[in-house]
């Protein structure tokens, strides 16, 4: 009981529903079926086989729980989104993101002053003539906010593409019979955002060809 009490995925049920070290025990199991669920989902595995659906707990009567799913609502947002961009070895979940519940580990005013300046231009239907770069440590938030300017993007029917650019570089090396098909599509597309440059494995390859 105490353990479930300080797990940061089910506290917050227990704390509302101020639920006893017996209601613990005598719900143990369907809470533990919760935990795996959200854990399997934070890895990107979905449990259920349907991403039409979101797991949750219900508090019954007689002091029961029960989990189960729900309709997703996000699943619709994100497949009107996928007609305008697209994610390349990136999870497309990141395009929920906002630039309202943006939470950076460490503070980066100027990130956000550039942001927000950039997201003005987007708003007005112009796409930044100069383009954007974003730097800075881990925990900062840029793919947060590649993904909040990806939505601004969809919002004006603009096409992207937001590519993480190790696993390209690896997929351009692997494929080299289909690497000129590659370029010319992310050469063709409006607007291209490129995701860890610079955190690939550096070779002659990626120095040199790319």
């Amino acid at each position: 009981g105490e353990k479930r009490k300080q797990s940061g995925i089910l506290q917050p049920f227990i704390l509302k529903y101020e639920m006893t070290d017996d209601e613990l025990g005598a719900n143990a199991i369907t809470l533990l079926k919760y935990e795996e669920y959200v854990e399997h989902l934070q890895r990107g595995i979905l449990i259920s086989g349907n991403s039409h659906l979101e797991g949750y707990l219900l508090m019954e009567p007689y002091r029961r729980v029960e989990f189960g799913y729900r309709y997703n609502e996000q699943y619709d947002q994100l497949q009107k989104i996928r007609e305008y961009v697209e994610c390349w070895h990136m999870d497309e979940h990141m395009l929920t993101a906002d630039m309202q519940d943006f939470v950076a580990e460490q503070q980066s005013p100027a990130a956000m002053k550039a942001m927000i300046m950039t997201q003005r231009e987007i708003t007005k239907g112009q796409i930044p003539s100069k383009g954007l770069f974003i730097s800075g440590e881990n925990g900062v938030g840029k793919t947060h906010m590649l993904a909040a300017l990806a939505k601004a993007f969809y919002a004006q029917k603009i096409k992207t593409i937001i590519v993480f650019f190790p696993e390209l570089i690896r997929e351009l090396k692997q494929n080299p019979y289909t690497a000129d098909k590659i370029i010319r599509q992310l050469q063709r597309v409006p607007v291209l955002m490129i995701d860890d440059i610079g955190s690939e494995m550096q070779t002659s390859f990626s120095r040199d060809e790319i």
